[in-house]
């Protein structure tokens, strides 16, 4: 959400006034607490202040620091920004002053969707460039549409179909589309010794593709192990390297490919990543999850140190500020060890034959799913393939690395239609292995409200549609005598008001009364 404001007199001569739906909905001041206490984030120059929300009579302002920048940098008529983040009580903010190129498109918003008590305060769920950006999207390719839409619903998804459909293609795509010019001039010069052109980037410096093999039985490819031999030291790997580079550019998406994923039991080798995925949280305003490699100072302080050596570098009173962001990041890992940052997002991509292993519900219910079947041989052969993804700006970065977390919190969430339709499936997957959880509930949640900001015009029912697909239908399987009437049961639930799910469980059903034995993924 943020918060669009006008200058007035009234700031620049006393404390800068909100309303009281400002006050409320945006900065959760309530009658029974006084005076609160923020903290602001210039996003120009990453400043940050701290100021107080105060009621005095029937007026509420911004009081502190804050009120004083604005009185010394702004003009009457100038435009002030504000945009909640992930961090409780935190708040970036920037100033639109009337000469810059933005400002008319700013004013028009106050202007036209304001009344006239409150012309001077405007309240939206998005902003304008995001917008903007989201659209372009849409108009791009409107496949790519619930990829976005699952990646912000959770950063764990699933790309499924026959091989040669451009599925860890489309994870490189979006790399580059999200990739900025300094994070790749950081890590890899030589390619941008002639200039940033992201689309010819072969490898952004946020991508990264892990080959899946055979014989992974365990975790140790993934997240590495303590050696003895040569000396006491940790065996790091591309995945936690990956991370850890994550942990250091949380502004910028980082897309890991898990390549041909189920070569091998998901389960087995990736099991400490499908235990973190779940236990997501906010601490104290942090996202934080459970570790997959347990606080390096648990092995040993010469080891410890050769990890934060070789993961951060070397930070030291003598090079760094004891709140410098590396040094916290060294205490982070010291103490908590690795754990996943907001800005990891992982795909895996998965053929289904006889070289490789099925899912488990396990790894279903953690995951999103999408099939990339469609093959469209007219926009191949007229070169239009290759560019699905649009370059997304910084408000699409953002939107992408900052989730909701709980679905009961997430704006426009359709709430009572996502429990009305869940109950019903339910009421059909009772007494069975496939009955949906509170995950699914919550997930449910998260779908429809991004789908709602990816399309402010989206209808639920599409939304609940694309959803059944990926989290319902994909954890069916079985042979006739255990299924029974199951598929049929559900089509007086998932009717054709859901066509995609209906036709896939058309389908299913057909597989299963022609072959005695079903899956979604078959």
């Amino acid at each position: 959400m943020i918060y669009i404001k006008r200058i007035v007199e009234a700031d620049m001569t006393r404390q800068s006034g909100l309303t009281d739906e400002t006050a409320t909905l945006f900065f959760k001041f309530y009658e029974n607490d006084p005076e609160r206490t923020l903290s602001f984030i210039n996003k120009s120059t990453s400043t940050k202040i701290n100021s107080n929300i105060k009621k005095k009579g029937n007026s509420t302002t911004i009081t502190g620091s804050l009120s004083s920048e604005i009185k010394n940098t702004c003009e009457y008529g100038d435009i002030i920004i504000f945009e909640s983040t992930n961090k409780e009580n935190v708040y970036n903010y920037s100033f639109v002053r009337k000469d810059d190129s933005e400002f008319e498109k700013y004013d028009s918003l106050l202007r036209e969707y304001t009344t006239q008590k409150n012309e001077n305060h405007l309240l939206l769920s998005l902003d304008n460039d995001l917008f903007s950006q989201l659209n372009k999207i849409q108009q791009t390719n409107s496949s790519y549409a619930p990829l976005l839409t699952a990646l912000r619903t959770k950063p764990f998804v699933l790309l499924a179909g026959i091989s040669g459909t451009g599925k860890s293609r489309i994870v490189r795509e979006l790399a580059k589309a999200s990739v900025t010019e300094e994070l790749q001039r950081k890590y890899d010069p030589k390619s941008v010794a002639n200039g940033f052109n992201r689309w010819q980037l072969h490898k952004p410096a946020n991508f990264e593709l892990v080959q899946v093999k055979p014989n992974w039985h365990n975790s140790l490819e993934v997240v590495g192990y303590k050696s003895n031999i040569g000396g006491a030291h940790y065996e790091f790997t591309p995945f936690v390297e990956f991370v850890a580079r994550a942990w250091q550019n949380q502004d910028v998406p980082f897309f890991l490919c898990l390549d041909e994923m189920n070569l091998a039991p998901v389960e087995q080798y990736f099991a400490e990543f499908l235990s973190a995925i779940e236990s997501r949280s906010l601490e104290n305003g942090e996202y934080e999850t459970d570790p997959i490699v347990k606080p390096f100072a648990e092995f040993g302080n010469d080891v410890c140190t050769a990890m934060l050596n070789h993961l951060v570098g070397t930070v030291d009173a003598a090079n760094v500020r004891a709140d410098s962001p590396e040094a916290k990041l060294v205490e982070r890992f010291k103490t908590k060890g690795l754990t996943l940052p907001p800005n990891l997002l992982v795909l895996g991509t998965v053929n289904m034959d006889e070289t490789t292993f099925s899912f488990s519900r396990k790894v279903l219910d953690r995951a999103m799913s999408i099939v990339m079947n469609d093959v469209e041989y007219d926009a191949f052969f007229n070169g239009k393939s290759e560019n699905t993804v649009a370059e997304m700006d910084e408000g699409m970065r953002d939107w992408l690395i900052h989730r909701p977390i709980r679905g009961l919190d997430a704006e426009n969430n359709g709430a009572e239609e996502v429990k009305t339709y869940l109950t019903a499936i339910n009421t059909k997957l009772d007494n069975t292995p496939f009955k949906l959880g509170y995950r699914a509930a919550n997930e449910a949640l998260l779908y429809v409200s991004a789908a709602r900001q990816l399309n402010p015009d989206a209808d639920i029912n599409a939304a609940l549609d694309e959803f059944t697909l990926m989290k319902i239908l994909s954890r069916i399987e079985g042979d006739k005598r255990s299924i029974d009437n199951l598929l049929d049961n559900l089509q007086s639930v998932i009717t054709t008001v859901y066509p995609k799910s209906h036709e896939k469980l058309e389908q299913m059903a057909e597989t299963l009364n022609s072959k005695q034995f079903v899956s979604y993924w078959t």
